[in-house]
């Protein structure tokens, strides 16, 4: 996968839905399914950045409620995507990645 083509899914202020067809999963069949590596890494670099965000958020907000502060491995989960050309530039990912904590909604 080129950085090309991931700059939607992970630039700030381009934010799409994540949806079955763009993660490529057929949930009919199980959620191991996948239509092809490509889908699979793109999935993979969605759900790594909204994790990254929820977790930001959690750590931000929900200590007032008993929420305990936890690191998130960004760099990490991002090289366990399998995808050669997202593990050749992590360091760009991650750093789009962490953009969007800065981006306002």
């Amino acid at each position: 996968m080129r950085m090309g083509a991931c700059l939607d899914v992970v630039e700030p202020g381009k934010r799409r839905p994540i949806s079955r067809s763009s993660i490529g999963l057929d949930f009919t069949r199980g959620v191991s399914v996948v239509s092809c590596p490509r889908c699979m890494a793109v999935g993979a670099l969605r759900l790594v950045s909204y994790a990254n965000l929820c977790n930001d958020f959690i750590n931000r907000e929900g200590k007032e409620i008993g929420f305990e502060e936890r690191a998130f491995p960004l760099k990490e989960l991002l090289g366990e995507c399998g995808d050669s050309e997202i593990c050749q530039a992590i360091t760009e990912y991650e750093r789009r990645c962490l953009a969007f904590l800065e981006d306002a909604l």
